[in-house]
């Protein structure tokens, strides 16, 4: 039987699913294995491969550089999941910029 919590909801009983009852991803191999992410649903590669795939070969990107080139608005999004993933990525900007450069450091 779940045990309720204090504010009336039911504790989950099996800890692979969230509250919503959605399954919990685990061992999922990260896009750093080449394995995760790398497709999308379409076959074509992912926004956070084709960042990767740019700081990679030049270096730098700046969101302008990603809406532009890969239609990706949430930049800062996608550096962030390539941090959690163990990429060293540099952030520059501030005095009189309005946007952020992203450095790949190796």
């Amino acid at each position: 039987m779940a045990k309720t919590l204090a504010n009336g909801r039911k504790k989950a009983v099996n800890t692979k699913t969230y509250a919503t009852g959605r399954k919990k991803h685990t061992n999922v191999p990260t896009l750093k294995t080449g394995r995760a992410r790398i497709t999308s649903s379409e076959g074509r590669p992912s926004k956070t491969l084709y960042v990767l795939r740019h700081l990679e070969k030049h270096g730098t990107i700046t969101s302008w550089d990603a809406i532009q080139l890969y239609n990706a608005t949430r930049l800062s999004g996608i550096i962030y999941t390539l941090k959690e993933q163990g990429y060293v990525i540099e952030t520059t900007g501030g005095e009189g910029r309005n946007y952020a450069t992203y450095h790949l450091r190796s």
